[in-house]
């Protein structure tokens, strides 16, 4: 049996996740074929990041990735989805997302109908679409051409919740519902959220991510620092200098560092610069992008007291599962899916608007309290294990069809 997964870059950059969850699923599937759908032409000619990470049995098919294109014509079903989509949030902008998704999605069908029609007919085939957007709605389309295989997506954060979207809104995901076999959220919250709005229960399903054992149990600091990291993109949404801004206040030995780049990255440092350069009891070092490995070997071999993200939206973090997977305490805002992931038994769960005052609280109740590694541990080895949840996962998908 065939799985065919729609990605957004991955195998090239970003969905580095999807490291953890091809390992498992290729042991269930004879092949699994990977087409990245948001590539940029120039990106596609490059080396991907990640190819070397990928089963024997999972293939790359850059010959459809470099087929996806903008160039189609709208069919009527999108036609009718988009002109009942602009009167509830029209503007300039939504209008041209809703296009852009639109001439995507029909593309991304065009070529899946090519490639596999006459496959699917010899062969089982399961497709599904990483993320709940224009290739879940390519899955849609491709539901009344392909009778006999399963079409799914995977429903995270930005994808789901309308306020953590760019212009305030998902379009499509009724269109996608009334299409699709099963949307798969990777929270409770987010299956609650898309059931509310859009029915299809019996369609909706929680599937949670989950990241690999370390084998290690992180060790806090002995020596009288408090050393913090934080993981995200510099974009706005990450908020990132609110943490700038907390350190700003701290009175006490800290050090902090922060993985991850983007378009805020110059920005971020100026402001640290200016904040955090003359205060004698802080340490600083934003590291841009690194490869994921970078940040375990950091988890492995140095003390790290606390992980902290005060993002605005989120779904359920990664970033937040390996940090929990070596036992380290979590400072989270609570936003999106974050409270089933953060309480007080494993780290602080921040009000969504956390403030400056509110974060050098948490600071210093973890350095006064701490919390037992283990029993974070423990819980995270409860829910967010990769080769139970994805072994589920699979198992699912394969009764399915």
């Amino acid at each position: 049996m065939t799985l065919v997964v729609l990605t957004g870059k991955y195998p090239y950059q970003g969905e580095v996740f999807l490291n953890y969850e091809l390992p498992v699923l290729c042991q269930y599937f004879e092949k699994i074929e990977l087409i990245p759908i948001t590539l940029r032409k120039r990106e596609i000619n490059m080396e991907p990041a990640y190819i070397k990470n990928l089963p024997q049995n999972v293939i790359y098919r850059k010959d459809l990735a470099k087929k996806v294109s903008y160039s189609a014509h709208l069919n009527c079903d999108l036609w009718k989805s988009t002109f009942k989509e602009l009167p509830r949030s029209f503007s300039p902008k939504a209008f041209l997302k809703l296009f852009h998704r639109s001439f995507r999605a029909w593309s991304i069908y065009k070529i899946l109908k090519e490639e596999y029609l006459k496959r699917s007919s010899e062969e089982k085939v399961i497709f599904y679409s990483y993320w709940l957007n224009y290739g879940a709605m390519a899955l849609s389309l491709l539901r009344k051409d392909i009778k006999n295989s399963l079409m799914i997506s995977r429903a995270h954060g930005t994808d789901i919740f309308h306020e953590a979207s760019p212009g305030g809104y998902n379009p499509f995901i009724g269109f996608i519902l009334n299409g699709i076999d099963f949307v798969f959220s990777v929270s409770e919250i987010g299956r609650k959220y898309l059931t509310e709005r859009y029915g299809h229960a019996d369609k909706i399903h929680v599937s949670r991510l989950g990241v690999p054992d370390p084998g290690v149990l992180n060790q806090p600091s002995n020596d009288g620092i408090f050393r913090i990291v934080s993981c995200s993109s510099l974009i706005p949404i990450k908020r990132v200098d609110l943490i700038i801004k907390a350190l700003s206040f701290i009175d006490f030995p800290v050090e902090w560092i922060h993985f991850g780049g983007g378009p805020l990255e110059k920005k971020l440092k100026k402001l640290a610069h200016k904040l955090l350069d003359g205060k004698n009891n802080v340490k600083w070092e934003i590291k841009g992008f690194v490869p994921n490995e970078v940040i375990h070997e950091h988890y492995r071999t140095k003390p790290v007291d606390v992980f902290i993200t005060t993002s605005k939206s989120e779904g359920i973090p990664v970033s937040i599962m390996e940090a929990m997977s070596y036992g380290i305490p979590v400072i989270a805002t609570s936003v999106g899916a974050i409270s089933e992931i953060v309480s007080n038994d494993v780290g602080i769960l921040l009000s969504k608007d956390a403030d400056i005052k509110e974060i050098i609280g948490s600071f210093r109740n973890i350095k006064a309290n701490g919390k037992v590694r283990k029993k974070i541990k423990s819980f995270w080895l409860g829910k967010y294990y990769n080769e139970r949840n994805f072994t589920k996962f699979a198992e699912v998908l394969l009764r399915s069809i």
